[in-house]
């Protein structure tokens, strides 16, 4: 799967394109508060699953205690665990399986940073043109991948390590938040040719549209 090849100074200096937003990275977090609330196919569906594993995991514990399965030393040990894989283990992952959809799509040179600021972690590719279906596949990635990997250890595991699992994973899902208001911002300008690139020299992700 691989998006239009467009180089960014054909998107400035064509004259085809133009600017819809310029994002600066240090101020991700308030385009992701304004994006995740609004109501669209993909905040819709981040809720829900949230919503979901938090189900699962209170069932799961209830059941444990009233089964006596789970002590409230295995909860807080396997709970623990989660908490630690899902907030912090998992970052390396998570980036490097944007990392590899930005490969997919075309992309080389691949940087990673972070705004410890924002709590922010991320995998770019300077100057790198991608439209909706290669940024897409980009968002998406990891929350996919990282999902489908867990499902064998949820249905097949003991109560422990499905209680590690159920954390790690409602963490890291929160997590994405990110990338659902990336996707959001795509969703509701769905009207609209969108294309965008990071400048890492000035730290700004820019969003153009294709003139019609």
């Amino acid at each position: 799967m691989k998006s239009k090849k467009l180089s960014v100074a054909e998107v400035k200096e064509s004259g085809n394109y133009r600017p819809v937003k310029e994002l600066r990275f240090d101020e991700i977090i308030f385009f992701v508060l304004e994006h995740i609330r609004l109501r669209n196919a993909y905040t819709l569906f981040y809720y829900f699953i949230n919503t979901i594993l938090i189900g699962f995991l209170a069932a799961l514990s209830i059941n444990g205690f009233a089964e006596e399965t789970l002590t409230f030393n295995s909860f807080m040990v396997y709970f623990g665990w989660g908490t630690l894989a899902g907030s912090i283990i998992i970052i390396p992952f998570h980036e490097g399986l944007h990392a590899l959809a930005f490969l997919l799509i075309g992309a080389r040179k691949i940087k990673f940073g972070a705004d410890f600021k924002q709590m922010i972690f991320y995998a770019t590719a300077e100057n790198f043109v991608a439209g909706r279906k290669g940024f897409n596949l980009i968002a998406l990635f990891p929350f996919a991948i990282i999902n489908i990997a867990s499902i064998p250890f949820i249905i097949f595991g003991g109560i422990e390590l499905r209680l590690a699992i159920l954390t790690m994973l409602l963490l890291h899902n929160i997590m994405c938040i990110g990338d659902f208001a990336m996707l959001s911002f795509f969703r509701e300008n769905r009207d609209r040719e969108l294309y965008t690139f990071d400048d890492l020299e000035t730290k700004t992700a820019w969003f153009y549209e294709r003139k019609t």
